[in-house]
């Protein structure tokens, strides 16, 4: 053990370099762990849809380098010696994700928008990883899955995905300037696996959003048609209403009206919901339009051009016209399209409006 003299002129054992770089390593290591742990912790047992991928993986973010400060403002003249504002350039990509041959460069939000998709619609059993120095410094993570396969939107295995042991490996450079933080990362993984997965999983949420969409849509012009007949009584708006019980699961549907009563069953106990609250409204040109949200809901904006309440005996009651009712539907579906809940809404002044005609309708002779 070599040897040298302190101030005091005492001879003490010298630190040799190398016990520093195993010190660096180690450091380097325990982030690599730390990111192996957080991603059991996400994918093990978990099915991940592109929100709920993307919120998963938010905690990442504290172990990759972040963005360099932006540079102060500066000021320049022009050419016709006017003072201006100087144009930063863009910042240099600070981060780098490579994904078998497909690059990455950007902020961790930005390496975010290319690995979510990529991702989304697989699940995993049996998450475990092996963390290792490379000879070149670089830091090794393998991720090993018992079984992995790819889910629907609902949940729902998708037939000739299932794959035992799966791997993904995990390359990591550190920051030159922080080595506590990932500056590059890159996956390698079976391309031709993953493709047939990506493809499956695309195309069987493409189906859903489409049948979806088609039953939504058909909802709307059921209802319409019938809001248009002009028949509003109860026998009447029952009779009509047997024909949307294609349109829901056989049980389990969840229904919330508009003035906040809800109720849940077969579609036999909606109607019955759906009967006691628009009995006695007589709608006129009503129309839709039908969106699909970001969540993978439907909605249905009904508008109506007169809405007005009516007797038992089909007379307007006083006081309950209104030429400008819209409600508002959201839709919850399976993959099949089948509504499981469905969420009436009225803005503010319509509430004001309902209530109050319900009221004036129920009092009516």
């Amino acid at each position: 053990m070599p040897f040298k003299q302190n101030a005091e002129g005492k001879w003490v054992a010298k630190t040799v370099g190398r016990r520093s770089t195993v010190s660096d390593e180690a450091k380097k290591l325990g982030v690599i762990e730390e990111w192996g742990k957080l991603a059991m912790q996400v994918l093990d047992g978990s099915v991940l849809q592109e929100a709920e991928l993307r919120a998963a993986m938010a905690p990442f973010a504290e172990l990759y380098t972040s963005a360099p400060a932006p540079k102060p403002t500066e000021f320049t003249t022009d050419e016709n010696g006017k003072v201006v504002e100087k144009k930063n350039e863009d910042p240099v990509p600070h981060l780098k994700l490579e994904s078998n041959g497909k690059d990455t460069l950007g902020d961790f939000d930005k390496l975010m928008d290319s690995f979510v998709p990529r991702w989304q619609g697989f699940a995993y059993e049996g998450v475990d990883f092996e963390s290792k120095v490379l000879p070149n410094k670089t830091m090794k993570l393998m991720m090993t899955f018992a079984s992995t396969r790819g889910v629907d939107k609902e949940g729902v295995t998708i037939e000739g995905t299932q794959k035992e042991g799966f791997f993904i490996l995990n390359n990591f450079t550190m920051d030159p300037d922080d080595d506590s933080k990932i500056k590059m990362w890159s996956q390698t993984f079976d391309k031709k696996y993953h493709a047939l997965v990506r493809e499956h999983v695309d195309t069987a949420d493409s189906l859903a959003a489409a049948s979806k969409m088609r039953v939504a849509k058909e909802w709307a012009e059921a209802s319409k048609a019938m809001m248009n007949s002009g028949q509003c009584d109860a026998a009447s708006l029952a009779g009509g209403l047997q024909k949307f019980d294609g349109f829901y699961v056989d049980i389990g549907i969840g229904l919330t009206m508009a003035h906040g009563a809800s109720v849940k069953g077969n579609f036999a106990t909606s109607a019955v919901m759906m009967v006691k609250t628009w009995s006695g409204f007589r709608f006129s040109g009503a129309d839709f339009g039908v969106t699909a949200n970001e969540d993978g809901t439907h909605t249905v904006a009904q508008t109506m051009k007169r809405t007005v309440g009516v007797n038992t005996k089909g007379v307007e009651v006083h006081g309950t016209s209104n030429d400008h009712f819209t409600i508002t539907h959201t839709f919850s579906q399976d993959r099949n399209g089948l509504i499981k809940s469905h969420a009436q809404e009225l803005s503010d002044n319509n509430t004001l409006y309902f209530n109050v005609s319900r009221g004036k309708i129920d009092g009516a002779k």
